[in-house]
């Protein structure tokens, strides 16, 4: 209506302003979305492969290692030099500009999707009620749920009814000490995905060396730096997710969800494997779908891959416990 009241020529500058307006608009936002991402989804990743270098060089006794640990460091603190910069540039943020207490918390929240969809459970050992509570307390403003024991055994125990995503160990515990607690746990095929997080007042190097001998993927000193052991989590739930994703990948058929051949030759060789060892039967049993072919022909591949879903979804819900398809 407004373009109706003006001359010709004067419409069509204003349509042109428009256009070049709703241009420049939604360049803005291209450009926002983009240093929102080199910011965030670069400057994470980074932070963790300097935090792991510098934990690394601490205990790295041989030359040329810890040659190629630094220049992974180094490689890394001009990458986020570099993220620094580009984001300063398209006037997002400056270099030296670091979140308040509010960002801090927003990033600290866990961002990670696991596949059932549940709140991450963190499990915490320690035998000091004190410091059970003040984790406790911690992790529940993050969106964690919990789960504590106070000696080893409690803990091996616990493990079987709630199995957590992560683990916080302390390594003084009366009975059962934090690496051999650690050493159990990784014995069991069940659990020995579960990431193991040492906390523990002991900062010599021989303490943090056994720490990963005995299976621990990172090593907290106490008094600990709150949002750095939130963020130490928050990598390890990450990476968790990423390598239980990774299996599924590789493990799994992407339409049917069905095991395929690489774990049914590994799954067979096992199976043949546990049946002579104590001489019990073993049942294999192949299925052909007859005519499939005719469904593809008459009704398109789309439809064909419906059919094969469906009839996946048949087959996992007539399995037993110990079957597998």
């Amino acid at each position: 209506m407004i373009v109706a009241g003006l001359s010709a020529s004067s419409a069509v500058l204003l349509v042109l302003f428009l256009v070049i307006l709703g241009k420049a608009h939604r360049t803005a936002g291209l450009i926002k979305k983009l240093g929102s991402r080199i910011s965030h989804d670069l400057r994470s990743p980074l932070n963790a492969i300097l935090g792991f270098s510098d934990l690394l060089l601490m205990t790295e006794k041989d030359e040329q290692k810890i040659k190629f640990i630094s220049a992974i460091k180094s490689g890394g603190q001009n990458l986020l030099t570099v993220t620094d910069e580009i984001t300063e540039e398209l006037g997002l943020q400056k270099a030296a500009e670091r979140p308040d207490s509010s960002e801090l918390s927003a990033l600290l929240t866990p961002t990670m999707n696991l596949e059932n969809d549940h709140e991450p459970i963190i499990m915490i050992v320690d035998d000091t009620v004190e410091n059970v509570v003040f984790l406790e307390q911690i992790l529940s403003k993050s969106g964690f749920r919990t789960i504590s024991a106070t000696t080893g055994e409690e803990a091996i125990r616990l493990l079987s009814e709630h199995k957590p995503d992560l683990i916080l160990l302390d390594i003084i515990l009366p009975g059962l000490s934090g690496f051999e607690t650690c050493a159990q746990i990784q014995s069991n095929k069940d659990f020995i995905d579960i990431p193991v997080i040492f906390l523990s007042t002991k900062k010599d190097e021989k303490s943090i060396i056994e720490s990963f001998i005995y299976g621990g993927i990172d090593y907290v000193v106490k008094p600990f730096n709150n949002p750095e052991l939130l963020a130490r989590i928050n990598t390890h739930l990450q990476l968790k997710c990423a390598k239980e994703r990774l299996h599924t990948l590789a493990f799994t058929d992407c339409l049917t969800g069905l095991f395929n051949r690489r774990q049914l030759l590994e799954q067979v060789d096992q199976e043949m494997a546990r049946s002579k060892r104590y001489g019990e039967a073993l049942s294999f049993i192949m299925i052909d779908i007859d005519f499939f072919k005719r469904i593809n022909d008459g009704w398109g591949h789309e439809k064909g891959d419906q059919a094969l879903s469906f009839f996946a979804e048949i087959v996992d819900r007539s399995l037993r416990e110990t079957d597998f398809a």
